[in-house]
């Protein structure tokens, strides 16, 4: 099930979107259909989950898994080939991968935009280290 895979701050989110219909909030979360998902298994939404929607789920959630393991390794990369650090900030030493706009969604392991912001962000590494 989608619930025991999915961490309780995230379905927390989840449910609280469902409720604000929050545009900002949506971009940090899964799809939409991977959210109905949930919402029904957590017994928020009362209606049954179609099985294309489950499938649907399902294959999110593995190449999600995928996405995740990239994004660590994708970090650990960028922070040996230029180190960010809180002593580098001060002196105003920060790399430029930081301000690519995939930087900040490469943290977010919920993001339905993850898988985006880690080919990006392999693209930008390859371009680096040719």
């Amino acid at each position: 099930m989608l619930k025991d895979a999915v961490p309780p701050e995230i379905q927390m989110m989840v449910i609280q979107n469902h409720k604000l219909k929050d545009k900002e909030l949506a971009a940090v979360l899964p799809p939409p259909v991977v959210q109905q998902v949930l919402l029904i298994e957590l017994g928020c939404v009362k209606s049954p989950v179609k099985p294309a929607d489950a499938d649907t789920a399902s294959e999110w959630l593995n190449a999600q898994r995928d996405y995740q393991e990239r994004a660590s390794r994708l970090w650990a990369a960028l922070s040996k080939v230029e180190p960010l650090s809180q002593e580098l900030a001060r002196k105003g030493e920060i790399p430029a991968w930081a301000f690519q706009s995939w930087a900040t969604t490469l943290q977010l392991d919920w993001s339905h935009l993850l898988g985006q912001a880690v080919e990006q962000a392999e693209k930008y590494l390859a371009s680096r280290n040719p």
